[in-house]
C-alpha cells in the first residue's frame, strides 16, 4: 500500500530539484496523515461518546491533535521550501523544526486536557457499554495506526524528515494507547470493581504528555546547535584526506540551517612547502566534491605543516605521551614549532573529551615543566571536539 502511493504520487512530480521533490513529499505526507486522523477521530470519539468510555474519547482526541499536526506540518513544508532571498540567504529550512516545535506543544496540551478528564473520572464514575461493533472498528484503527507508523517511517527516511519521523514515533504510541483503551473498555464491560478505564485515561494521556516532550526536547536540541550527524561528518573527512596531498584534518564544523541546507568548513593541513597557487587549487577540487557528492557548501582553510623535520615529531610525541598521561583520549592537532635562535616555541591545540575529569591548568603546567630544561616553550590551546564524539574514539 505505502509503495503503490509512493510510486502513484512520485508519478505526478516533473521537479529535478531535489529539494522540491523533498517538499512535495513532506505535504504529501501530511495530507495523507491529515485525512486518516481525521477520520478515526470522528468514528473513534463516536464510539467512546456511545460506549461511555473515557479512555477511547482520549484516544480520539490524541488522533485530533495528530490532525492538527498534520495541518501544521503541511504550512510548514510549504514554507521551509521558500528558496532563499535577500533576508534569508541561507533560506528557510529551519521552519521545519519549528514546525515540529508547534507539533509537540500541541501534543502536550492535548495529553494535558485528557489527563484532567480522566482525573475527573476516577471519582465520577460510568457504566461502561460494551458494542461488539464498535470494538472491531477500534481494533482496525490500531491497524490503520500501524500502517501510518510505517508510512511515515518510509517517506521520513527517504527524505531525512525529522518532523516525519516524529510522527512515525507518534503514531506507534497511538497503536499503544488504543490497545490500552480497549483492554480498558473490556474490564469495565464486565466489572465495575476498579475503574479501569479512567487509570487507562490517565496511562494514555501521561503517554501522550512524555511523547511530546521528547519531540520538543529533540527539536530545541537541533535549535540550539547540535553536532553533527557522525556519519555525515567520517563521510565528508574520508573525503578530504582520500586526496594524498592532505596530511591530516581538523576542526571539522556543520552548520545545519535546516535539512537539505548544511554549511561546513574544516582545517586540512598540507606541506608547508607546497606553492599556494597549488594548495588552493587542491582547497577548491576538494569542496566542489563535497558539495557534489554530499550537497554540503563547504570551506577549506589551509594549514601548513612541517613534515620533514625530526625534532619537530620529536616534540610532538613528546607533548603527547604528557597528555595522554592525563586522559589517553586526548588528541593534538595543528602542531607548529617556531625556532628561535636560542629557544622554540610549541603551539598546538589539544581536543579533550566532552567527559574527561583532566584539568587544563593543570596538563598546561605540566607541559611546561617537562620542557623547561629544554629551553622550549609551550602554548597549547585546549578546546573540544565540534563533532562532538570523543576524540580518540
Amino acid at each position: 500500500m505505502t509503495e503503490w502511493l509512493l510510486r502513484r504520487f512520485a508519478g505526478t512530480l516533473r521537479s529535478s530539484d531535489p529539494q522540491n521533490m523533498r517538499t512535495q513529499y513532506g505535504m504529501f505526507s501530511g495530507v495523507v496523515g491529515l485525512v486518516c486522523n481525521l477520520v478515526l477521530f470522528a468514528f473513534k470519539l463516536t464510539a467512546g461518546l456511545l460506549m461511555h468510555s473515557i479512555a477511547v474519547v482520549s484516544d480520539a482526541f490524541n488522533n485530533l491533535s495528530d490532525g492538527c499536526s498534520c495541518i501544521i506540518t503541511l504550512a510548514g513544508y510549504r514554507l521551509a521550501g521558500k528558496p532563499a532571498d535577500r533576508k534569508h540567504p541561507f533560506g528557510h529550512g529551519r521552519m521545519e523544526y519549528l514546525v515540529s516545535l508547534s507539533v509537540s506543544l500541541l501534543i502536550v496540551l492535548s495529553g494535558f486536557e485528557l489527563l484532567r478528564s480522566s482525573f475527573e473520572r476516577l471519582f465520577i464514575r460510568s457504566q461502561i457499554i460494551f458494542q461488539p461493533l464498535l470494538f472491531v472498528f477500534l481494533v482496525l484503527s490500531a491497524a490503520v495506526k500501524l500502517w501510518m507508523r510505517h508510512f511515515y517511517t518510509t517517506v521520513g527516511n527517504r527524505i531525512r524528515s525529522d518532523a516525519l519521523l516524529a510522527s512515525a514515533q507518534d503514531a506507534g504510541n497511538d497503536v499503544l494507547a488504543t490497545s490500552i483503551a480497549v483492554a480498558a473498555m473490556l474490564l469495565n464491560a464486565y466489572t465495575a470493581s476498579f475503574p479501569f478505564d479512567a487509570a487507562a485515561g490517565l496511562f494514555v494521556s501521561g503517554m501522550i504528555m512524555l511523547s511530546g516532550f521528547q519531540i520538543g526536547r529533540e527539536i530545541l536540541d537541533r535549535l540550539l546547535g547540535t553536532p553533527a550527524d557522525r556519519g555525515l561528518a567520517d563521510q565528508i573527512g574520508q573525503m578530504i584526506l582520500n586526496h594524498r596531498e592532505i596530511r591530516g584534518m581538523h576542526d571539522l564544523m556543520i552548520h545545519d540551517y535546516g535539512p537539505g541546507t548544511q554549511i561546513a568548513s574544516a582545517h586540512v593541513e598540507i606541506d608547508q612547502n607546497m606553492p599556494f597557487f597549488n594548495a588552493h587549487k587542491i582547497a577548491d577540487e576538494i569542496e566542489n566534491e563535497i558539495f557534489e557528492k554530499m550537497h554540503v557548501e563547504i570551506t577549506l582553510h589551509m594549514d601548513p605543516v612541517e613534515t620533514d623535520n625530526p625534532l619537530t615529531a620529536q616534540y610532538q610525541e613528546k607533548a603527547a605521551g604528557i597528555l595522554s598521561g592525563f586522559d589517553r583520549n586526548i588528541r593534538i592537532q595543528d602542531f607548529h614549532a617556531v625556532y628561535g635562535d636560542d629557544s622554540v616555541n610549541l603551539m598546538f591545540e589539544a581536543v579533550v573529551p566532552y567527559n574527561s575529569q583532566a584539568d587544563t591548568e593543570t596538563m598546561r603546567s605540566a607541559l611546561r615543566d617537562a620542557f623547561r630544561n629544554e629551553n622550549v616553550t609551550v602554548s597549547p590551546v585546549f578546546k573540544h571536539s565540534y563533532t562532538g564524539e570523543d576524540a580518540g574514539s
